[in-house]
């Protein structure tokens, strides 16, 4: 039987190829990877024991709009814990303070996030 927390990665790893992305694995790190302004890049990864969250520099060399975060952010705030986190510029979070609802809110967020980039990249 399958911990919530592996059913939630798998998931989120379908709804992330089902919005063109990409899953790639690297030395004990999986990626989520999306390709924005025409370069692909690592929106997500997944440690052993941690999973990354976007920081809002990141985000400003993604796009020119810059309450993209903000809306990223206030996706996340349905998971307190990691909003709380994200504001105070953490980057990795590690999977015992997560609850797999958090996680899911951490990879629904960054598909949100990078679907608005692309929808803004075809605006323009």
């Amino acid at each position: 039987m399958s911990s919530p927390g592996t059913v939630t990665v798998r998931k989120g790893i379908e709804e992330w190829e089902g919005i063109g992305g990409i899953i790639r694995f690297a030395n004990k790190v999986m990626f989520f990877e999306m390709d924005l302004g025409g370069v692909r890049h690592k929106i997500v990864r997944c440690r052993r024991n941690q999973v990354s969250v976007i920081r809002r520099k990141l985000v400003e060399q993604w796009s020119s709009d810059a309450t993209l975060h903000d809306q990223y952010l206030d996706i996340l705030d349905s998971a307190p814990p990691v909003a709380e986190q994200v504001r105070s510029d953490k980057m990795w979070f590690n999977y015992d303070k997560l609850s797999a609802d958090d996680l899911q809110c951490i990879l629904h967020a960054a598909r949100e996030l990078v679907q608005r980039i692309r929808a803004r990249e075809q605006l323009m």
